[in-house]
C-alpha cells in the first residue's frame, strides 16, 4: 500500500460554496442558521453559517474542496493565495459537509460544486488523541453497552443513556437493556463517514466556538484522555486553508459509465481519487493531474462488490492476496458467517475440538490459533495484510463450544451470561456482528433461550444477526419462523444466510417464506435475506448426521460411528431425506483425493456397496474435513430470491489461490464466480437489471454489514472501485472445473490502489480490517 502523505489531515471534506448562490442559500446566509433541531444532525445537514447580513458579502470566494480545521502555523510554507482569491472575505460562504454514502441529492450536489478543474486542498493534519466518554471513566471498556442505534463501521456511537451500567462479569449486557424497537425504514440519520475513514465532526453550533470529533461520546481504550475539543477555526485559520496547495490526483477514471451502486442507471461520468478516497465524479478530466489516468471508456465503473457471506477467516491468513475474490471484484469482505468464526476462544476452550469442528474450512494446518479474543484475531488479521478489506461477525460455534461445550445440553444461566460478556467484548472490538449455524453441532443444541439471550446483545449493539437457519428442507419455514420471532422479540437486526428450499418436494416454499419476511417487515422488523447464484451448496458431510449423532465433538462422533447399532440408527434418519446421495458429490477430502468429484452414489457403485456406507466410512475416517457439494434445488425459487427487493448477494465462498495450502480439493465454483455469474445469466435473463445487481452486491451488502464509508461512487467514499468490460464478462467456473478466474472484470480497485484485473494480480495488499464503533475506523490495528 502506498504510504500516505503526512501532510495530509485525515478530516472531513467540506465545500466552500457561495451563500448567495440560489435563494434560499441567501436567506441563509443572511440569517444564520441557529442550533441545528434535534434529529437533525447527520449526512446532509449544513451546520456553520455566517451570521453577516448578505449585504456585507463580497466578491465569493472561488468554489474549492477542503479539508479542515488546522492551525493558520501548521500550513504549507510558502503557500500563496490564488490569483482572484486575495482580499476576499468569509462573508457569505457557508460550510457544507460532504459525507460518504449521502443521498442521491447531496452528491449531485457536491459534483456540481466541485466541477472541472476545482483543486483538491489539503491542510496537515493534527495528532488525534484517544478519546473516551466522559463522565463514564470508572466504566471498563467492556461494560459499556449502552450504545445507540445505528452502530456502522467505522463511526462511533453516542450514548443515549444519562448513566452507564457497570456489569458484572457475569452479568452480561442484557441487565441494562432498555426495550426498543427496531424500524428499518425510521431509523434516525446517523452522520456520515468522512472521506478517509475517520467520524464526521459534530454539528458547529453557532457560537459553540468548538468541533469535538467522533460523536458525542467517541470511545477509546481504558485509561485514555477526554475528548479533545478543537478551537473552530478563526479568519486567519480559514484563509490559510483556502491558500494551501492543490494536491495531484492519486488515480482518475475516465470516459467510463458509472453505476454507482444505489441503485440508479449509469451515467457518463469520470471518476477522482485522491489519498485513497473518491474526491469528485463527474467531468473532472479536463483540468485535472493525476499519478494515473485509467481509460473506462466504453465499461462500466461501479463500486467494489461486498460480499456479505464468506467463509475467509483462516484461508486469508495463508493466502492474503484473496485472488478467487479480488478477481471477482470483491473488495471487501464479511467473515464468521455461519456460526462457524474462530474467535473468541476464552481460556480453558478445547481448541482442537473447535477447529475440527470447522475442520472443512481449515485448509492451512500451519495457521497457529495464537488468539483468544476477537480483538486478537482481528489484529492476526491486519498483520496478513490482505488484499481485501475485512469486516467480521463473531461466529457462535466457538462462542458456544468455548463455554458450554460439545454436549447435547441446553445452557445454563451462568453459561449464558458468560457468552453475552463474551459476545459484548467482541462487538465492542469491533465485530459488525453475530452470526449462527443451527445445522451444525454443537450450535444444534442451542435453544430459544439462548438465541434471545444472544441477540439482546447484539440489539444492544445495534449490530447484524445473521442466521444459518436450522433446517432449509421439510422444516425450512418453521426454521424461518423462528429467526423472525427471536428478532420480534428483542428487535435485533436480522440477516436470513442463503435463504433457499432443499429436496424437490419442497420446492416452492420459497415464496412462503419470503412471504413470512414481508410480513415481518411490515411489522417494522429490520430483516433481510442474501444468496448466491447457484443451485447448489456446500457444506460438511456431518451435516448429514442427525445432531445427536455429533454429541460431544468430532472425536466422540467418529468413535460412534463404529458402533453397528448407532449406524442402524443413522441409516434410518438417512432414509427420509429429500436430497439424495445421487445429488451429493464429494469435492473435498484432505489426503483422498481419489473420492473428489465423485457423488457419493458413484463411489458406492465403484466400491460395490451402498451410498449408506460410503458415507458412514468418510465421516468415520475424516470427519469434518469432508467437504460436500449439494443440490436439490429449483431455479424458480433461486430467482424470486435474487430479485426481492429485501435480498442482497453473499456468495458463500472462501478467498482461494491457485497455489498453496487453499489450492487443496475441488471448491465450490462460487469461491470464483459467483458476481460474474450473477452479472451475466441473471441480468440477460432479465432477472434483475444491471443497476439493481451492482447495488445488490454493493450498498446493499455494506448497508446490512453496518459499512458506511463503501459501497457508492460517491464523493467521500474509499476508492473501492471495479471496472466491468460488461461485453466480455463472464463466469467461467464451473463444478468440474472451478479455479476459473472470470472474464471481463478489468480492473479492481482497493482503497484507491488497483489490485487486480484481466487474471493478473498487482501485487497490491491495500486492504483494511474494518472494525466497527472504533476509533482506528478501518485502518490496520
Amino acid at each position: 500500500m502506498a504510504q500516505q502523505d503526512p501532510d495530509r489531515l485525515p478530516g472531513p471534506v467540506r465545500v466552500a460554496v457561495a451563500a448567495h448562490d440560489g435563494a434560499r442559500h441567501h436567506r441563509r446566509a443572511a440569517a444564520g442558521a441557529g442550533p441545528v433541531p434535534a434529529g437533525r444532525s447527520g449526512p446532509g445537514v449544513r451546520v456553520a453559517r455566517s451570521r453577516r447580513p448578505a449585504a456585507r458579502a463580497r466578491q465569493p470566494l472561488r468554489t474549492r474542496v477542503l479539508r479542515w480545521p488546522a492551525p493558520a502555523h501548521r500550513h504549507r510554507p510558502r503557500a500563496r493565495a490564488r490569483p482572484g482569491a486575495a482580499g476576499a472575505g468569509r462573508a457569505g460562504q457557508r460550510a457544507g459537509r460532504v459525507d460518504p454514502g449521502a443521498g442521491g441529492e447531496q452528491a449531485a450536489r457536491v459534483a456540481a460544486a466541485a466541477g472541472p478543474g476545482v483543486p483538491v486542498h489539503l491542510a496537515r493534519p493534527l495528532h488525534r488523541a484517544a478519546r473516551v466518554a466522559p463522565d463514564r471513566r470508572h466504566v471498563p471498556r467492556r461494560h459499556r453497552r449502552d450504545r445507540h442505534p445505528r452502530r456502522d463501521l467505522h463511526h462511533a456511537d453516542p450514548s443515549v443513556h444519562t448513566g452507564a451500567a457497570v456489569g458484572r462479569a457475569g452479568a452480561g449486557p442484557a441487565a441494562a437493556r432498555r426495550p426498543r424497537a427496531h424500524h428499518a425504514d425510521r431509523r434516525r440519520a446517523q452522520p456520515g463517514q468522512s472521506a478517509v475513514g475517520l467520524p464526521v465532526p459534530d454539528p458547529l453550533l453557532e457560537g459553540a466556538g468548538q468541533v469535538r470529533r467522533g460523536g458525542a461520546t467517541a470511545r477509546g481504550p481504558p485509561g485514555h484522555r477526554p475528548p479533545q475539543r478543537l478551537p473552530l477555526p478563526g479568519a486567519a485559520e480559514r484563509a490559510a486553508c483556502l491558500r494551501s496547495r492543490v494536491v495531484t490526483l492519486q488515480l482518475l477514471i475516465t470516459g467510463g459509465t458509472v453505476v454507482d451502486g444505489t441503485g440508479a442507471d449509469g451515467v457518463r461520468a469520470d471518476v477522482a481519487v485522491a489519498d485513497g478516497v473518491i474526491v469528485a465524479v463527474g467531468g473532472v478530466a479536463a483540468q485535472t493531474e493525476a499519478a494515473r489516468t485509467l481509460d473506462a471508456t466504453g465499461k462500466i465503473v461501479c463500486p467494489g462488490f461486498v460480499d456479505l457471506h464468506t467463509h475467509s477467516d483462516l484461508t486469508l491468513l495463508s493466502a492474503p492476496e484473496a485472488r478467487s475474490a479480488v478477481h471477482q471484484g470483491v473488495t471487501t469482505t464479511v467473515i464468521g458467517n455461519c456460526g462457524l468464526g474462530v474467535a473468541p476462544l476464552p481460556a480453558g476452550a478445547d481448541v482442537a475440538s473447535v477447529r475440527a469442528a470447522v475442520g472443512y474450512l481449515d485448509l492451512d494446518p500451519s495457521v497457529e490459533w495464537a488468539w483468544e479474543s476477537w480483538s486478537e484475531y482481528a489484529d492476526a488479521l491486519a498483520a496478513a495484510r490482505p488484499s481485501v478489506n475485512v469486516a467480521g461477525l463473531v461466529g457462535h460455534l466457538p462462542l458456544h463450544a468455548g463455554i458450554v461445550g460439545f454436549d447435547d445440553r441446553p445452557a445454563s444461566e451462568r453459561e449464558l451470561a458468560a457468552m453475552a460478556y463474551l459476545l459484548a467484548d467482541a462487538l465492542d472490538a469491533g465485530a459488525a456482528g453475530l452470526s449462527t449455524g443451527l445445522m451444525y453441532a454443537p450450535l444444534t443444541f442451542a435453544g430459544r433461550a439462548e438465541l434471545v439471550a444472544l441477540a439482546e446483545v447484539v440489539a444492544d449493539h445495534d449490530a447484524l444477526f445473521a442466521w444459518h437457519l436450522r433446517d432449509y428442507a421439510d422444516d425450512g419455514l418453521a426454521a424461518v419462523q423462528e429467526a423472525l420471532d427471536v428478532a420480534a422479540a428483542t428487535g435485533v437486526r436480522t440477516q436470513l444466510s442463503h435463504l433457499t428450499t432443499v429436496g424437490r418436494r419442497n420446492w416452492g416454499n420459497v415464496a412462503k417464506a419470503l412471504e413470512l419476511i414481508d410480513a415481518a417487515r411490515d411489522e417494522g422488523l429490520d430483516v433481510a435475506v442474501d444468496m448466491y447464484p447457484y443451485l447448489a451448496g456446500n457444506a460438511p458431510l456431518s451435516q448429514r448426521l442427525p445432531a445427536w449423532a455429533q454429541a460431544g465433538g468430532e472425536a466422540a462422533m467418529r468413535e460412534r460411528l463404529a458402533d453397528p447399532a448407532v449406524v442402524a440408527r443413522i441409516r434410518a434418519a438417512w432414509a427420509g431425506e429429500a436430497v439424495g446421495w445421487d445429488e451429493i458429490t464429494v469435492n473435498s477430502v484432505p489426503g483422498a483425493p481419489e473420492v473428489v468429484g465423485r457423488t457419493v452414489t458413484q463411489l458406492a457403485d465403484e466400491r460395490g456397496t451402498d451410498a449408506d456406507t460410503v458415507a458412514v466410512d468418510l465421516l468415520a475416517r475424516f470427519g469434518n474435513a469432508v467437504s460436500m457439494v449439494a443440490g436439490g434445488r429449483d431455479g424458480g425459487d433461486l430467482r424470486a430470491v435474487l430479485s426481492h427487493p429485501a435480498s442482497v448477494i453473499g456468495s458463500d465462498g472462501q478467498a482461494l489461490d491457485l497455489t498453496g495450502p487453499t489450492a487443496q480439493g475441488s471448491p465450490h465454483p462460487r469461491s470464483y464466480g459467483t458476481y460474474a455469474r450473477l452479472l451475466s445469466e441473471y441480468v440477460a435473463d432479465g432477472t434483475l437489471t444491471l443497476a439493481e445487481a451492482i447495488r445488490k452486491c454493493t450498498s446493499g451488502a455494506a448497508h446490512r454489514a453496518g459499512i458506511t464509508d463503501r459501497g457508492t461512487i460517491t464523493a467521500g467514499q474509499a476508492a473501492d472501485i471495479v471496472i466491468l468490460d460488461v461485453g466480455r464478462l463472464a463466469d467461467r467456473a464451473t463444478f468440474a472445473d472451478p479455479r476459473r478466474y472470470p472474464a471481463g472484470v478489468d480492473t479492481v480497485i482497493v482503497n484507491g490502489e488497483p489490485t487486480a484485473g484481466q487474471g493478473d494480480h498487482t501485487g497490491a495488499r491495500a486492504g483494511h480490517v474494518l472494525r466497527a464503533g472504533t476509533r482506528d475506523k478501518g485502518q490496520r490495528s
